[in-house]
């Protein structure tokens, strides 16, 4: 193997690794598998998981690769306490510096702000490239409004910016990474910004009735997606408001939502308290490969992210033909044109944390019935909202190769 095949990935994310398991965004998996195509060597350093199965990437048809799992970690809000951050970033290096004095690599790739500090301790100490890939930025694009108190909320990603990696990978997600890498003053030279990566291979999109029916929907239902981690900031109250207000207009609408997390309950109560219980589907948390049989029955997609709505859902939606509305945070507008590719709310909030008015509510609900209302509208949007992100946005394939290139490039 020449220099730059053997690389250690360091993710505080156990579920992401593995295709045949993995839940919500495919940071690692599909990483992981593209690397491995391309010949590369992979050791993985993970959080453990109860349950956690050594299987190896089985379902992507590889070889087995060594896996090294500290105990379940559990973060605190996205790592807003340092007490928390040093403690995760200490354990990591702890155990990382273990694995490079029994093993050589040539790359250390880290996956999240969460942990560059102890990304960039163990290539100092051990005096190797480091990458490390930044997602979800967007709390600190408007950096210059912010008082001390926010800066503290915000030092693992004020701190992945300040260290001298060799290249940050900053995801295009819409939360504006460039502007804070300008206004950090990242030397250019170190920074690649990634889009967000889709699946072309669509033709298992196929709406199926026998879908609906498991679900306990009719044929003649509306099928009203909200695609997310249930947790805070994603919206999915925002969502179940909105849908109060259609399900008055459209009797026949329903709401489908898709992930799981630590809000669950709570906007379950939220359901029965707003009378649309019987109108809406927790369906839980869906393995990445069949997430795509839910975009094929849905005929709308709500998204209300109040960090930014060019999440890998709505992208997900756009290439499958189903129609999004949602709010204009951030960069949205770079993909989602009112009345074009989409229906863009102009967002107006209130309150700490950051929530949606009524009236943002309401004009969800306005669009969402505009939607349902003219099948040929949603056909027209659909079509349109796919060929634009189909014309400006990569295949994992082709991103993959562009991963490989920044690999071998390190010296």
């Amino acid at each position: 193997m020449g220099r730059g095949n053997n690389i250690l990935i360091i993710s505080p994310w156990a579920d992401d690794w593995d295709l045949e398991r993995v839940i919500g965004t495919p940071k690692v998996g599909v990483l992981v598998k593209g690397f491995l195509d391309k010949g590369f060597k992979i050791h993985l350093l993970i959080p453990k998981e109860e349950g956690f199965t050594n299987s190896t990437l089985a379902n992507l048809r590889v070889s087995p690769i060594p896996i090294y799992r500290l105990p379940k970690i559990k973060f605190l809000s996205l790592g807003l306490y340092l007490i928390d951050y040093l403690i995760v970033n200490f354990r990591f290096m702890t155990y990382g510096a273990k694995i490079l004095r029994e093993h050589s690599f040539d790359v250390i790739y880290g996956i999240s702000s969460s942990l560059g500090l102890a990304i960039y301790w163990l290539g100092w100490k051990f005096h190797k490239p480091t990458i490390l890939k930044l997602v979800g930025l967007g709390a600190l694009s408007p950096i210059r409004r912010y008082n001390l108190i926010h800066w503290y909320g915000y030092i693992p990603e004020v701190i992945a910016y300040k260290l001298k990696f060799d290249k940050l990978v900053i995801v295009d997600d819409g939360t504006q990474g460039a502007k804070v890498a300008k206004y950090f003053k990242t030397p250019e030279e170190r920074l690649l910004f990634s889009p967000q990566p889709i699946d072309r291979n669509l033709e298992h999109i196929v709406p199926t009735q026998e879908l609906k029916e498991k679900l306990g929907f009719e044929q003649n239902d509306y099928i009203v997606l909200f695609v997310s981690r249930l947790v805070r900031n994603k919206g999915a109250d925002i969502a179940i408001r909105a849908m109060k207000l259609v399900i008055q207009k459209e009797s026949r609408a329903r709401l489908l939502i898709v992930g799981d997390g630590s809000k669950r309950k709570k906007y379950e109560e939220l359901a029965k308290k707003l009378g649309i219980w019987e109108y809406t589907r927790f369906i839980g948390s869906v393995k990445y490969q069949e997430v795509w049989k839910y975009y094929g029955i849905g005929d709308v997609l709500i998204s209300a992210n109040l960090v930014s709505n060019l999440c890998l859902p709505v992208i997900e939606a756009m290439a499958s033909k189903v129609p999004v509305v949602t709010m204009d945070i951030r960069d949205t507008e770079k993909f989602i044109k009112d009345g074009e590719t989409g229906f863009l709310v102009r967002f107006k909030g209130q309150g700490i944390p950051l929530n949606a008015s009524l009236e943002t509510c309401r004009e969800i609900a306005d669009a969402v019935c505009i939607l349902l209302k003219d099948a040929n509208l949603r056909e027209k949007i659909a079509n349109k909202a796919r060929e634009l992100v189909l014309k400006q946005l990569p295949d994992w394939d082709k991103w993959i190769e562009t991963e490989v290139k920044l690999i071998n490039s390190l010296k």
